[in-house]
């Protein structure tokens, strides 16, 4: 990929869990734990058809470099939106970059 392609910049989200609130229960909460850059693209067409075969929800497609630490439960903060990862690719296994689908979360 042509590293002009990564115009955009997104924030890495991590799940961590939080104190007990009164019922002992603990709470999930999102952290940053990096600033990456990206390419931010709306799946249309081919590229739409196909990832509703995986999750009827996944509308974006964000192409990071490799990270190794990066998982499907972690999240991406793009333009004061939240998006969840719905799957993940990495292409020929060559470590250099991650597509990822993904879909907003609604507040």
């Amino acid at each position: 990929m042509d590293i002009g392609g990564l115009r955009h910049r997104v924030k890495l989200l991590r799940r961590v869990l939080t104190d007990a609130d009164g019922f002992g229960q603990q709470a999930t909460d999102y952290q940053e734990y990096a600033t990456v850059w990206a390419s931010v693209e709306t799946l249309t067409g081919r590229e739409l058809e196909m990832a509703r075969q995986i999750s009827a929800t996944a509308t974006l497609k964000v192409t990071v470099r490799y990270h190794a630490d990066l998982t499907e439960t972690d999240r991406i903060e793009f333009s004061k939106r939240i998006f969840e990862i719905v799957a993940m690719d990495n292409p020929e296994q060559r470590n250099e970059l991650l597509y990822l689908q993904c879909s907003e979360v609604r507040p």
